[in-house]
């Protein structure tokens, strides 16, 4: 009888002691990330220094200032390391979260940045050591996580910057992006259906409605696009158009580069539908169109219909 009391008491120490353990852990590590943050505050918000030869981009965008902007990325896969790619030579800091590794399938075609290098790699890692390598004025901040496993805290803290973006395909993530950031920060989605026939990139800010509504997102109507087949070439072509608008959003400058994308979302339209063939909105390959979406009645946008 002894013994059974003293195994069950030690078999429950050492469930406690994983709960602790746990527990400490994602601590240690939210306390890691606010102390990197601050630590690079300064080079997050620094000026060009002069070394870089930036002449022919600062007369169509406001290159100082777009190398003080940070991003937070969620999804290091096919989109959002495209994304990602295009918007490192402007940008100065990419936060990015992602739980997967890079598979065979991930560096086929041209899908992703990633090479047979990074295979088993985790993305976000690869992610980082892609982007620093091309542009050495950068700093990725990588994570490997479930942001489902996360505290609400250290999500708004690790992906906080100037502007978040979504490059995932799971409805639960993405309704949880949708709920921790409207209204705190812009937020750019992006999506490619058909096999990436189609895609679309869809802006919201606290003027416009939040992704739910724009996407009409009900439950798990919204089916989960995971592993959708997709040349690189079609994939990338979505991801360009993503990282415009990114830039566009993020230019301070009164240049015509952002002027598209102000003069559509002042008019209510926040979705950019692409067609890298032929699509539903359009029988000409290689076209785009800008849609306005309605606010649903819906507790994130705190705006129901009358």
């Amino acid at each position: 009888m002894k013994l059974l009391v003293l195994l069950y008491i030690g078999v429950l120490g050492v469930v406690i002691l994983g709960i602790g353990a746990h527990y400490v852990h994602a601590r240690v590590v939210e306390a890691r990330c606010v102390v990197e943050r601050l630590q690079i505050q300064s080079r997050f918000r620094r000026r060009n220094n002069g070394h870089e030869d930036l002449s022919r981009i600062s007369p169509i965008v406001d290159a100082d200032n777009l190398r003080g902007c940070g991003i937070g990325l969620y999804g290091g896969g096919s989109l959002g390391s495209w994304v990602a790619y295009f918007l490192s030579p402007l940008v100065g800091q990419i936060r990015v979260i992602d739980s997967d590794i890079v598979e065979p399938s991930n560096v086929a075609g041209g899908r992703t940045i990633y090479s047979k290098s990074h295979l088993g790699m985790a993305k976000s890692v690869a992610l980082k050591q892609v982007l620093e390598g091309a542009s050495p004025h950068l700093r990725v901040l990588a994570y490997q996580e479930d942001i489902n496993k996360l505290s609400d805290a250290f999500l708004q803290e690790f992906l906080d910057g100037d502007l978040v973006i979504c490059a995932v395909d799971d409805i639960h993530c993405i309704l949880r992006i949708n709920e921790q950031f409207y209204g705190r920060r812009p937020m750019v989605y992006g999506g490619f259906m058909r096999q990436a026939a189609e895609g679309f990139v869809c802006i919201v800010t606290e003027n416009t409605p939040c992704f739910r509504c724009c996407m009409q997102l009900q439950g798990e109507s919204f089916r989960t696009l995971h592993r959708e087949p997709g040349l690189g070439l079609d994939i990338s072509m979505v991801a360009h158009f993503m990282a415009k608008i990114i830039i566009a959003m993020l230019d301070k400058s009164e240049g015509e580069f952002a002027q598209p994308v102000r003069a559509a979302v002042q008019e209510g339209k926040n979705i950019l539908h692409i067609s890298n063939r032929t699509g539903l909105l359009s029988q000409e390959p290689f076209s785009v169109t800008w849609l306005a979406a309605e606010r649903q009645r819906c507790e994130i946008c705190n705006q129901p219909n009358s």
